[in-house]
């Protein structure tokens, strides 16, 4: 039961810290940062059959100017980048179209992870304490 109970506290740990490696590994991948302008808004239809829009910045990487979709905007306010905001990106140089900002620390450990989180943590101490 120990064994069991410490395998689901790692992975209720996993759950909970995946979002914060995956961040840190995009931010050594995509290194060089940019100032870029929010030029507009481009619609999409996300899985729940909602309409959602995704900022489009414009930016200048070596002298060529680029215009880009910030993809998987759902964890930031819609205010944060209205049209005309100026903001730093980080891009990636082998392809300076895709680009990626960081969220903080706090954001990446949402609600959504806390729960499961909390629900394995207590099942493999209840095992463990069992």
């Amino acid at each position: 039961m120990v064994y069991i109970g410490a395998v689901l506290c790692i992975v209720g740990l996993g759950i909970l810290i995946q979002p914060v490696v995956k961040q840190f590994l995009k931010i050594r991948r995509y290194s060089p940062k940019v100032h870029a302008v929010c030029t507009g808004q481009k619609p999409y239809i996300n899985y729940l059959n909602l309409k959602m829009k995704n900022p489009v910045f414009t930016y200048t990487y070596k002298g060529v100017e680029y215009s880009s979709v910030l993809r998987l905007y759902k964890y930031r306010e819609k205010e944060e980048y209205a049209e005309g905001r100026e903001t730093e990106v980080l891009l990636d140089p082998s392809d300076p179209k895709e680009i990626f900002i960081p969220q903080p620390f706090v954001s990446l450990l949402g609600t959504e992870r806390l729960l499961p989180f909390l629900v394995f943590a207590a099942a493999g101490l209840w095992m463990i304490l069992a």
